[in-house]
């Protein structure tokens, strides 16, 4: 997404953190695989992932999830804010993952990891293009 901000020159504009479900995976970093999908495509990432916390809820306009069971944890821990939350892959622009829902990779081929970033792409584009609609930027 950040990508997406830059080449908009909207970085300024509109701020994205990225927090998992998955308390357990904490502190843990990113999959190599992971990082040699998005160094394939010029996207850089770095850092460690971090658990979702209420103020990441709080602070946010939108709240994305991968799969309809993240979704649902989101529903359950967070039922206050159920208007924020949404699939990112119903974000598609070109690809059109089954139900919304963009799987995760991991244990998977290094060509999951590809595919999957593909998929995030797209599906990152769209959402931009969602709130710059909807936000008149």
């Amino acid at each position: 997404m950040r990508h997406h901000l830059r080449a908009s020159k909207l970085e300024g504009l509109i701020t994205v953190s990225s927090a998992g479900t998955a308390v357990k995976y904490a502190g843990t970093p990113y999959l190599e695989k992971t990082l040699r999908a998005c160094a394939a495509h010029d996207v850089q990432i770095s850092g460690v992932s971090t658990a979702l916390n209420e103020s990441d809820i709080r602070d946010a306009d939108y709240v994305v999830a991968m799969d309809e069971s993240n979704l649902a944890d989101l529903r359950e821990r967070f039922p206050d804010d159920e208007g924020k939350f949404n699939l990112l892959g119903s974000y598609c622009v070109y690809r059109n993952p089954p139900g919304g829902e963009i799987a995760d990779p991991a244990g998977g081929s290094s060509d999951a990891f590809f595919d999957c970033f593909l998929v995030i792409y797209d599906a990152c584009s769209g959402l931009l293009q969602h709130i710059r609609n909807a936000h008149s930027l």
